[in-house]
């Protein structure tokens, strides 16, 4: 058996992977403790609670006397706290983190979001190696998938999870076998933890931009964008 399992999760996403790190038994590991979120989590957090299973949703970044000298490996699951460099110092073991996007692009927050907005063909999925620079760890796994013509934000933030969760045993596998991954190929790009735009449409954008835009945006329960009234010159 190994030791300490790790699981930073958050909403629909770390719920089904719970699921699924149930389902498998740990995967072999002896302990699970998991790290979430308080708002807008409540079917996870009842999930945990009702399994008696062991949770913090104080930032594991306030809380490395818990994990300090442990053994084991750290998975960040949709968790919404960059993981700071003395956290994954401060345990023995692997830390890897999901990104919805086929890094080095899209790095940083609403990658699928932008991926709509630029007009791209696929996005996919990231398992990396979490290290102090965001997002630039080396890959383990990268799967892809098409962005449809009516995808909205939503139904590709569904689709790229679905997508993670399928590849999840894989990625348990992978560490197992010590498997180091392949460096990121060139920068990338990166996107800052803003909603693009303000939430503002534009009225210079062409139509085609503007539809590509709302699609993206439409993410409930947020408000969908409004367009900025023109002014004469």
């Amino acid at each position: 058996m190994k030791d300490y399992l790790f699981f930073c999760c958050y909403g629909r996403a770390g719920y089904e992977a719970l699921n699924i790190i149930l389902l498998k038994n740990y995967f072999g590991y002896k302990k699970l403790i998991i790290f979430t979120h308080k708002k807008d989590n409540d079917t996870l957090i009842s999930f945990i609670k009702n399994l008696k299973l062991e949770y913090y949703t104080e930032s594991i970044n306030k809380c490395k006397y818990i994990i300090n000298n442990k053994n084991g490996f750290l998975l960040s699951f949709h968790y919404r706290n960059i993981i700071k460099e003395d956290i994954l110092n401060c345990f023995n073991g692997r830390a890897v983190n999901l990104h919805p996007s086929l890094l080095p692009n899209y790095k940083g927050c609403f990658s699928s979001v932008w991926a709509i907005i630029n007009g791209e063909k696929e996005t996919g999925i990231s398992y990396h190696e979490c290290i102090p620079e965001i997002d630039n760890g080396n890959i383990l796994i990268q799967e892809k998938i098409n962005i449809n013509d009516n995808e909205t934000g939503y139904s590709l933030f569904n689709k790229l999870i679905s997508l993670a969760i399928l590849h999840l045993e894989k990625l348990f596998k992978l560490i197992d076998e010590d498997y180091k991954g392949i460096t990121q190929n060139g920068k990338g790009t990166y996107y800052k933890r803003e909603i693009p735009f303000n939430n503002i449409i534009d009225s210079n954008w062409s139509e085609e931009y503007k539809k590509r835009y709302i699609r993206a945006l439409y993410y409930p329960p947020y408000d969908p964008p409004i367009e900025a009234p023109k002014h004469n010159s």
